[in-house]
């Protein structure tokens, strides 16, 4: 079993890559986001 602050900073990267992705999927403008 990983760390308890492993397991809340992989729940907090993978939030941030699921709001980036819906970002792009409704701006269609990924460089803007780089």
């Amino acid at each position: 079993m990983p760390k308890p602050t492993i397991l809340s900073n992989f729940a907090k990267t993978h939030r941030l890559r699921i709001v980036l992705k819906m970002r792009i999927k409704t701006t269609h403008e990924p460089l803007n986001l780089i």
